[in-house]
């Protein structure tokens, strides 16, 4: 955020940039993204004497700005596209909630946008608060479908105004537009300003999601401002890091215990610590982590076995498990394996799949799991956690 001083005088910045608002998006055409109407050739929101200049400024060669048509020469096609285009440009076609742009589900994506000519569609919220004002103006909107568990990061860093950025979810009746009620989508989080941009007017916010839920994301400005930039989104599986590792819990209480869990590696990212077991492949980088905290819990029981195992239907991928001890930067293996020599672990008649068995270090025991594909391999896995204890 701001220093108090920029605080106290309401953000010098923001009223210069909000004053500037006009100019500012005369100079979007640099940055790539097509504001409003093509023919709109100095993205003012209005087809214009100024515009016709540009076009004849051009006239007779391959200026790519004013060769509206196309076909490699500025010429009087063009020329007739602009004069029937005169006049007011239209709003960006993600202007409201309901024609939010739906992206694809991706690991990671970069959406340019684009808010000339935008209205404010959505409710102010007090979570936007800030510099007396809770609303983002001239906004423009995105649907996005979580392809699972974990973070999502979104972001304007780079955009040449001073933006706004919120993120909803679901309501109760499963609207995804905000209505400003109990029944309408819920706002997760907003920011105005953020220090992870170099410029500190951009915005960024990082949310919870879970998997296959759709989340809406409405950016817009400051008291006004509007502007072009790319909407960064990024997708951090949970897991994808040992430092978010996903927790199991195994209570024994006389009848064993046992948890699966299902998911994918496809979205995770390659291991800061390059295959860091004894028994993978050289390129055995895409995994995750589970943290197993385990209990013998009745009088006197003692831990007999703790295993875990891909060897499961769900799971279609060459994968390895290690197991470890100790805590985050200092780790011990305490069991790796590959290929394990058993029917249930073969896919496509191969022993692809793993399996690892050990005797707990004590009733009561915390294990670091790592699941991994061999050679890089990706896909989806149904992993089985298993804790048996003495009666």
């Amino acid at each position: 955020m701001l220093s108090a001083h920029h605080r106290a005088s309401l953000s010098a910045s923001h009223l210069l940039l909000t004053a500037l608002s006009v100019s500012v998006v005369t100079n979007l055409a640099s940055a790539g993204v097509s504001c409003s109407c093509p023919a709109d050739l100095d993205l003012s929101g209005t087809v214009d004497a100024s515009d016709l200049a540009i076009l004849l400024g051009g006239w007779g060669t391959g200026a790519t700005e004013s060769d509206l048509n196309g076909n490699g020469v500025v010429e009087a096609a063009d020329l007739s596209i602009l004069l029937g285009a005169w006049g007011t440009c239209g709003a960006p076609a993600n202007d409201t909630c309901s024609g939010a742009t739906v992206l694809p589900s991706l690991y990671s994506q970069d959406v340019p946008f684009c808010t000339l000519n935008a209205a404010t569609d959505g409710p102010a919220n007090p979570l936007c608060d800030s510099f007396g004002s809770d609303q983002i103006t001239n906004d423009v909107w995105f649907k996005v479908a979580a392809p699972t568990d974990g973070l999502m990061r979104v972001s304007t860093c780079g955009a040449n105004f001073d933006t706004r950025l919120a993120v909803y979810r679901s309501g109760i009746f499963g609207a995804t537009c905000p209505t400003g009620s109990v029944t309408g989508a819920v706002m997760l989080a907003c920011n105005d300003d953020t220090s992870s941009c170099v410029e500190t007017l951009n915005s960024e916010v990082l949310v919870a999601v879970g998997a296959d839920a759709t989340y809406t994301i409405r950016t817009g400005g400051y008291s006004g401002a509007v502007g072009s930039g790319s909407l960064s989104i990024d997708f951090i599986q949970q897991g994808d890091f040992i430092e978010d590792a996903i927790p199991i819990y195994l209570t024994d209480q006389g009848r064993g215990a046992t948890e699966i869990r299902v998911g994918t590696t496809i979205y995770a990212t390659a291991s800061a610590n390059p295959d860091p077991n004894s028994c993978g492949g050289v390129n055995d980088t895409k995994d995750l982590w589970f943290l197993v905290d385990m209990a013998c819990v009745q009088g006197g029981a003692q831990a007999v076995e703790f295993s875990v195992s891909t060897c499961m239907p769900g799971t279609n991928m060459d994968t390895t498990l290690t197991v470890y001890s100790g805590s985050i930067g200092n780790l011990t293996e305490v069991a790796c394996n590959d290929d394990f020599v058993m029917r249930s672990c073969q896919l496509g008649g191969l022993n692809w799949k793993s399996f690892i068995s050990i005797v707990p270090q004590s009733p009561f025991a915390i294990y670091w799991v790592r699941l991994a594909g061999y050679n890089g391999a990706v896909g989806d896995y149904e992993v089985k956690f298993d804790l048996v204890c003495t009666n």
